[in-house]
């Protein structure tokens, strides 16, 4: 049962800043493929290649940028995502240094995660992994302000609705730039689209998200038809 409260955690979006460094691996007998050690061990690296079981943050980036003993080729990707800001960083390192990412079997590629696996130039999916889109949230909002906008929702006004309105617009252009850099990457247009068909969220100022759409969950053979994964294994 600890175990198992450990990998629900884990998976929590909510909790984005676990990864402070990458170890080298020396886990005996196992293999870094193995999600039931790489959830422990977090970011780890061997040789070339780095295995990232977590969120995206700054200490994460500084990792990247300064492992200098070995050119980094190839990143397995299991996180469930992190700041945008520290993503589209991220994301840029890889693309410029023509870095392969990986989603395998069982693993979770989500919310800022897309975006670091979409800069590989070449991306690799296990058809068993699994990947979520949705807009760029507005972060740690507050059950007071939860209740002032369940308040305006049901009765409205002209002053209420402008300072919705004004973060909606806001997080909404936010969204419009992260899928800008989806198709810079080579993501295909229809990736926007479809996502932006998306049917409502409802109690969607509980999670901040003023764009109101309801997460978007991805397998690996859609995401192929996008342009997104290249390879499904």
């Amino acid at each position: 049962m600890k175990f198992l409260t450990i990998l629900i955690f884990l998976f929590s979006f909510k909790a984005q800043a676990f990864v402070t460094a990458c170890v080298n691996y020396d886990v005996e007998n196992t293999h870094p493929d193995d999600i039931r050690v790489s959830l422990f061990i977090k970011c780890m690296r061997k040789g070339d290649t780095i295995w990232l079981d977590g969120g995206v943050n700054p200490f994460l980036i500084d990792e990247f940028k300064t492992y200098n003993t070995e050119p980094i080729k190839k990143i397995y990707l299991n996180s469930g995502g992190g700041r945008v800001d520290d993503a589209i960083e991220l994301a840029q390192f890889i693309r410029d240094n023509g870095i392969t990412t990986i989603v395998r079997k069982n693993a979770l590629c989500a919310s800022a995660c897309t975006l670091l696996f979409q800069a590989g130039t070449q991306r690799i999916a296990h058809r068993q992994a699994r990947f979520m889109y949705h807009s760029v949230r507005h972060l740690m909002i507050s059950k007071d302000d939860q209740n002032k906008i369940m308040s305006c929702l049901e009765e409205p006004n002209d002053e209420c609705m402008e300072e919705i309105n004004i973060k909606k617009q806001g997080l909404l252009e936010s969204t419009n730039n992260l899928f800008d850099l989806y198709e810079e990457y080579g993501a295909s247009p229809a990736l926007r689209e479809d996502y932006f068909n998306m049917p409502e969220e409802d109690l969607w100022w509980e999670s901040g998200n003023f764009v109101g759409l309801q997460d978007w969950w991805v397998m690996p053979r859609t995401l192929k038809q996008y342009d997104v994964v290249r390879v499904v294994l």
